[in-house]
């Protein structure tokens, strides 16, 4: 049983061997890229991105000072990997793509982070409901419109997202409730210790 993106990675595959035409010989394993005989390191530069081509938000994530397993959270969260139902559904590993919390069709990055009525809540007390209209690349140059220092604002940003993120899963695993103001005394918290 092959999952959603399986399949596609299959018809890719297929697609790609249909232009392939064997012949007598030994083989050499090439790479495109370089026409040289495969190597490790070869296929490494090919994968990664130029020196010119910087990862945008990892260059956010990474200065910050918060703790590095809210900096791989909001890695996966700006990659989109993070275990939503709708990346679940998308993996063959949830039936539906409902959320559980609310009953939305979707719970997916945008609805579990701003949709939800916890979250939306909680960014509008803060006076930071602008947010959820943004895109990924402008949440970083916020600071400005809330006078907030740029040095710590993405650290900010992440702390706000991680505490969502954890009042998502306890509500989830654990049935608990939350208000908007547990989960903003929560992120003073973290942000007094920082």
């Amino acid at each position: 049983r092959l999952t959603r993106a399986a399949i596609v990675e299959l018809d890719s595959l297929l697609a790609v061997l249909q232009n392939i035409h064997l012949q007598e010989g030994q083989d050499v394993r090439r790479l495109t890229t370089t026409q040289r005989p495969f190597s490790s390191r070869d296929a490494y530069d090919a994968l990664s991105p130029s020196p010119s081509i910087q990862d945008f938000h990892g260059r956010w994530i990474w200065q910050t000072k918060v703790p590095n397993k809210v900096k791989i959270f909001a890695w996966l969260y700006f990659k989109d990997r993070l275990s939503t139902k709708a990346n679940l559904f998308y993996k063959n590993v949830k039936e539906d793509a409902i959320c559980s919390r609310c009953e939305h069709p979707m719970e997916d990055r945008h609805h579990t982070f701003f949709g939800y009525p916890l979250s939306r809540d909680t960014w509008y007390t803060i006076g930071l409901g602008l947010l959820s209209t943004m895109d990924d690349t402008d949440v970083w140059t916020l600071p400005t419109a809330v006078q907030q220092d740029p040095a710590t604002w993405p650290s900010i940003l992440l702390t706000i997202l991680w505490r969502l993120w954890e009042a998502r899963n306890s509500t989830i695993f654990r049935s608990e409730t939350h208000l908007a103001r547990e989960v903003i005394s929560r992120i003073c918290d973290d942000l007094t210790i920082q």
